[in-house]
């Protein structure tokens, strides 16, 4: 989303600038001249230089009271690193009263500090430089008044220059302390930053964030009052990945600006090798989202981070850091992929190498990625084609919130040109229209073509090169996802009956869970997008028929329905109407056979129209075009195959079908290794199972795999291979409908590629809505089921890992058929804010997506008594009660960990005396009758006493009702076979257990993992049939998590989480699950 709009800034007001530095001159300011640089401004989730997003790259000095450092804290350091790189920042980061050369530290030589510090400010000043002047500690809050002098000072001194930012607290720790940042840190960073708007009102100012400045997600939950104020985000290269990037763009998405104000090339110890890889594509992420940095640190000392050796050589990290900020200030592009050249098709338009003055953000677009935008007059962009020469239409995706634009497209270099085209308001700057104009390419071969900006003002997501003659899946002027040309967005229905009345999208039916803005759709709700009817499947708030939230209907102006109920393919469902046999030449233009028979079509593997390759050349004798390996193949039909495939390399395709159907896709694929895997995307979304590929005898012996595909429109679809796994040969694609005749080999296909997958796939159509009798967990036919899963950590925390992608790997390869979503009640969860429900809602969809059973948990844990927020706990099952009734994949968990003892952070609290009879029982009793208003069959899990321990209470004295279950927690290295003892005794009686929750390791989450208890646990489980849910997915720094710290979210290899990802606990979890018992 765009948050402001650059080409009409606010401006500065000069006057205060003008009084201050008299005052300034008064005090002995020897500064020589007004600041060359211009005044940075927070606006929503961006810092403005002058009114523009800009990038800043520069370097933080060591920390001063270091002897060797000191020496850095001078004109001569600025220079160079002015000179040698451009470097735009300087930070001074003046140590407060560290461990080591305390004697120089601010807390013991104050005068002397601030001379350091105005040694460096001076120099940044006279060379036009922006200065952090960094209040450089782990515990700020214990130097505060220290800090109010600091920056009084520092204010008063310098607060006239645009050159100065303060950032008030460096790093500040409470690893383990989740609520520091609203109890401890903002309240400091408000108390300081009043200090310092004394004397200097409008500078930006930076605070840092929790866990060394990582947990920016966690401070824009709950912002400062401040209008320029910015968050620390720092991360080392070696050490912080995906997880932390994650985090940070949660923060922007929450509308918090963010400066990185330390970052390493190596691990975070400041040591280790340098990461080159990791530290590229955090570079390329901070400036594509116009955050500024500065990198760690302007020194000589012995350890990899330091940019010079003793003899004032570049570094191995420093040689990368000059030529990092050198790009990011301007002064270097980035070098090219050689790799990437394309060809007739679909070109996405961040793939411009080299480009000027562009920069890439989140797309909302079908497909997702990224698009390019902050267009302005003279920039452009450039790509490398092979193509012959001829007449072609060009389609270009845009989207502009006021119109005006207007861009050509030009032989790289800028002539000749080939023509230009007005970019219309599409009003918004993600709403999505498709504009189009033809032209001749002069020149046959490998060449570069460029885009470049007449008139700026608008976003582009793509281009699309299509030979004159040939239709394209694109060609229709109208949005597939939030056309703002398509009328049907503000007006209803001008077709048939089926859509009088109904509400046209983006009028939602149904407001929010507090009653507020009508915000959603829910079950059964219609709605109509583009003259075609949908129905909510779930919740949702996406745009219908673009996920699997909505079922096609069919169209407003007398369409059969569908069959395709939401099909995945983003081939737009403008098209849709098209599958009419009768569709005029008013529906959309995908093709002119779109009520055509549907055929079987082949798409030979070397005739992809754009690739990328991992390795230089064609490493096989066939025909070469690019860097793509192609072979002569022995397989019927002869020609050539595709080889030499490594994980990452993609190849793309123009495919047309000439009708609309299901289909299925067939591969023919030879390798003699084994071990392969890949998949297929259809207009950038992901159709089928992956093909996993076996040793089929030879890389010339061939086998056919297949994989159904779903519903596909008729027309011209992009087609992407994406190797997620080498070492296979691929001859050919074919999508066969089911109206047409199979391939002849078909029967060779492996069943690894079948729609009936392993895992749990089809768990809850298998067994359906479940139920407790005699004790037991059943399925709808009485037979009794055991589930087995996964738990969340605290969806405020670490939602990133419950996406479709891990889910997916944890139900086809783990055996997973539960996921439990853990919404905290305290500690930044739902009472503090209730937006985390939002997350509730997104797993529960995922859930019932993949056919799997969600669990959803009240988590409370640090408040103890279920009854301190029971008013909050009734509303939010009263409402989720009466929108998932009747959903078979939902259970209900009333009370995670009730418990005796104090509340955390508040030492005056003696404790909260907390028992099953006085306490748990009254409390389920009023929630589980809320629940049954509306739902009588969903399953009810209620806590018990002693963090679900004190099962034998609840034995002792059950609940009345059907279908409640009891919690039962244990962690392997502290509770032992006298627990179990106690589990027995309780399943003896006739209680229906649940482990909602278990662990490997200590009760803290942490320590030893203990494997034979653990075992001796899940064997009583099993024997009991007794479900349970592991403790945690996350890559949180304790021995319980799943995955260790920096671990991607998403599975990056070849589907999988390489065990050396994986925790002890999470390899022994995953093979546990694996194991089905």
């Amino acid at each position: 989303m765009r948050i402001t709009d650059e080409k009409s800034p606010t401006t500065k007001p000069r006057a205060y600038k003008k009084l201050a530095w008299a005052v300034g001159l008064l005090m002995g300011t020897t500064f020589g001249a007004q600041a060359a640089v211009d005044p940075l401004r927070v606006e929503g989730n961006q810092i403005l230089a002058g009114g523009k997003v800009q990038a800043f790259g520069g370097v933080s000095l060591y920390w001063h009271q270091q002897p060797s450092a000191a020496g850095f804290y001078n004109e001569e350091t600025v220079v160079r690193l002015k000179n040698d790189m451009n470097a735009k920042v300087i930070r001074a980061a003046i140590g407060v009263n560290p461990d080591f050369n305390t004697e120089n530290a601010l807390a013991s030589n104050f005068s002397g500090s601030m001379a350091a510090l105005d040694r460096v400010v001076q120099a940044a000043v006279k060379h036009d430089m922006y200065v952090i002047i960094d209040f450089h500690t782990h515990h700020a809050d214990e130097h505060e008044q220290l800090a109010h002098d600091f920056f009084r000072e520092a204010s008063s001194k310098y607060g006239h220059l645009d050159n100065v930012i303060y950032e008030v607290w460096n790093e500040p720790i409470f690893q383990d302390w989740d609520g520091a940042w609203g109890t401890t840190i903002k309240p400091y960073a408000e108390r300081v930053i009043s200090t310092i708007r004394a004397n200097d009102p409008d500078n930006l100012v930076v605070v840092g964030t929790r866990t060394y400045s990582q947990r920016v997600d966690e401070a824009s939950r709950n912002q400062i009052n401040d209008p320029n104020v910015a968050y620390t985000l720092h991360f080392y290269a070696g050490t912080h990945s995906d997880e932390l990037r994650g985090f940070a763009q949660t923060a922007l998405n929450n509308g918090a600006a963010l400066f990185a104000t330390e970052w390493g090339t190596v691990d975070a110890s400041g040591n280790g090798g340098v990461d080159e890889g990791n530290t590229r594509v955090w570079i390329d992420w901070l400036n594509a989202r116009g955050i500024s940095h500065a990198n760690w640190s302007a020194s000589n000392l012995p350890e990899t981070s330091a940019m010079w050796d003793g003899g004032g050589n570049y570094t191995h990290s420093g040689q990368l850091v000059r030529e990092l900020v050198e790009m990011t200030n301007g002064d270097i592009e980035p070098s090219c992929d050689a790799a990437r050249v394309s060809g007739i098709g679909r070109i996405q338009a961040e793939d411009s190498c080299p480009q000027q003055g562009v920069r890439t953000e989140d797309t909302s677009d079908t497909g997702g990625g990224l698009n390019v935008g902050w267009l302005d007059a003279g920039d452009w962009m450039s790509y490398q084609v092979d193509l012959p020469a001829g007449d072609y239409t060009i389609n270009y995706r845009v989207a502009s919130e006021n119109g005006g634009g207007r861009l050509q497209i030009e032989q790289g270099g800028g002539t000749p040109s080939f023509g230009q085209i007005d970019v219309p308001s599409t009003n918004g700057w993600q709403n999505w229209q498709t504009i189009s104009h033809d032209i001749t390419l002069p020149t046959s071969g490998l060449q570069s073509i460029a885009i470049a900006v007449v008139e700026g003002g608008w976003n582009l997501n793509w281009f699309e090169i299509v030979p004159d003659g040939t239709s394209s899946s694109s060609s229709s002027s109208s949005s597939s996802s939030n056309s703002s040309s398509s009328s049907s967005s503000s007006s209803s229905s001008s077709g048939g009956s089926a859509c009088n009345g109904v509400n046209v999208y983006p009028n939602w039916t149904t407001k929010d869970w507090s009653g507020g803005p009508v915000t959603h759709n829910e079950t059964g709700d219609q709605m109509v997008f583009q003259d075609e009817l949908y129905v909510a499947k779930w919740f949702t708030s996406t745009i219908p028929g673009s996920d699997q939230s909505w079922s096609h209907i069919g169209s407003c102006t007398g369409g059969s329905s569908s069959s395709s109920s939401s099909s995945s393919s983003s081939s737009s469902s403008s098209s849709s109407s098209s599958s009419s046999s009768s569709s005029s030449s008013s529906s959309s233009s995908s093709t002119s056979s779109s009520g055509g028979v549907p055929t079987e079509v082949k798409l030979e593997a070397e005739s992809y129209t754009t690739s990328a390759d991992s390795t230089p050349g064609n490493e096989g004798n066939g025909p070469t075009r690019g860097d793509t390996d192609v072979e002569t193949v022995s397989d019927i039909g002869g020609g050539n195959n595709v080889g030499w495939t490594e994980s990452g390399e993609w190849l793309e395709y123009s495919l047309t079908l000439n009708g609309s159907s299901n289909y299925r896709i067939d591969a023919r694929v030879a390798s003699e290794l084994g071990g392969g895997m890949f998949t297929v995307e259809v207009d950038g979304g992901s159709v089928g199972n992956a093909f996993v590929i076996g040793n089929t005898g030879g890389w010339q012996s061939w086998d056919t795999l297949n994989t159904d595909a779903g519903f596909l429109t008729a027309g011209s679809h992009t087609v992407r291979v994406q190797i997620q796994a080498g070492q296979f040969n691929l001859n050919w694609l074919k999508f066969v409908p089911d109206s047409g005749s199979s391939s002849s080999s078909s029967s060779s296909s492996s069943s690894s590629s079948s729609s009936s997958s392993s895992g749990s796939f089809g768990f809850v159509s298998q067994n359906g809505q479940l139920s407790v009798e005699n004790g037991t967990l059943v399925n709808r036919n009485g037979a009794p089921t055991q589930l087995r899963g996964l738990s969340s950590h605290g969806l405020q925390w670490f939602s990133n890992y419950m996406n479709v992608d891990a889910l997916t790997t944890f139900r086809d390869s783990w055996g997973l058929n539960l996921i439990r979503a853990a919404m905290y009640t305290w500690e930044g969860g739902y009472i503090a804010d209730p937006s985390v429900e939002n997350r509730v809602h997104e797993l529960i969809a995922l859930a019932i997506e993949l056919d799997i059973y969600v669990l959803v948990d009240w988590h409370i844990l640090v408040d103890h008594d279920p009854n301190i927020h029971k008013a909050e706990a009734k509303d939010f099952f009263n409402r989720l009660a009466q929108q998932y009734a009747g959903v078979p994949n939902v259970i209900y968990e009333i009370a995670n960990e009730p418990s005796n003892g104090g509340v955390w952070g508040d030492p005056t609290f003696t404790g909260y005396n907390v028992n099953w009879d006085q306490h748990i029982k009254p409390y389920a009793e009023e929630v589980i009758s809320v629940i049954r208003q509306h739902d009588t069959q969903v399953p009810i899990i209620v806590g018990t006493g002693s963090w679900s321990q004190d099962v034998h209470h609840a034995a002792a004295n059950p609940l009345q009702g059907n279908d409640i279950m009891y919690a039962i927690h244990f962690y392997a290295c502290d509770h032992g076979s006298w627990l179990r003892d106690r589990a027995r005794d309780a399943v003896n009686s006739g209680l229906a257990l649940f482990s909602t929750e278990w662990g490997t390791t200590e009760a803290s989450g942490n320590g030893t993992v203990c494997t034979n208890e653990t075992n001796d646990w899940l064997d009583f489980f099993a024997d009991n049939n007794i479900s349970w849910a592991n403790w945690n997915v996350s890559d949180k720094n304790e021995s319980s998590a799943l995955f260790v710290g920096g671990t991607p979210s998403t599975p990056p290899d070849g589907g999988e989480w390489a065990d050396f990802r994986l925790t002890e606990s999470g390899r022994y979890v995953r093979d546990r699950l694996r194991s089905g018992r």
